[in-house]
């Protein structure tokens, strides 16, 4: 699916989207802001590459678990203290070999990367965080589409 149809689809449950350059920075006009150009029309944007960045909605945290540094589910639920329903969260495989999660919060969650003392977890937050999708992405089940049921 080519970066222009996956956003008008993500667009469709109400996600932003926005054009991301093959390295997932936005591929946006210079000193302009991916929030502001998320829910801009669709053809006003430049889509060279396939890959598209969703800005991650109210009300949830995406994990980005970049197994390929070391880190594990483990190591985030000891660093967390608490156990997480990973698998109801799994919401695509990276092109890195890594994991996006998406958890329903009801508090603010800090933005940032190696978090929690574990390197190779990053958080994506809303006002702060996207994650890209698109070629090279393996979606699980509803893929990022899902982040649109947060409510």
């Amino acid at each position: 699916m080519q970066g222009d149809a996956l956003a008008r689809s993500i667009r469709a449950v109400g996600l932003g989207a926005f054009p991301c350059s093959e390295t997932k920075t936005p591929a946006i006009p210079k000193n302009t802001s991916w929030g502001v150009w998320a829910f801009e029309p669709i053809e006003a944007l430049p889509w060279r590459s396939g890959l598209v960045g969703v800005p991650v909605p109210p009300g949830l945290v995406v994990l980005d678990l970049d197994t390929y540094k070391g880190a594990t589910r483990e190591q985030v639920e000891i660093a967390l203290g608490v156990s997480l329903e990973w698998e109801d969260a799994l919401i695509q495989h990276t092109m890195q070999g890594g994991q996006h999660y998406a958890f329903k919060v009801g508090w603010n969650v800090r933005f940032g990367s190696n978090m929690a003392g574990v390197r190779g977890l990053d958080t994506r937050t809303y006002g702060k965080g996207y994650i890209a999708t698109g070629p090279g992405y393996s979606p699980v089940g509803g893929g990022v589409h899902t982040m649109a049921d947060a409510d």
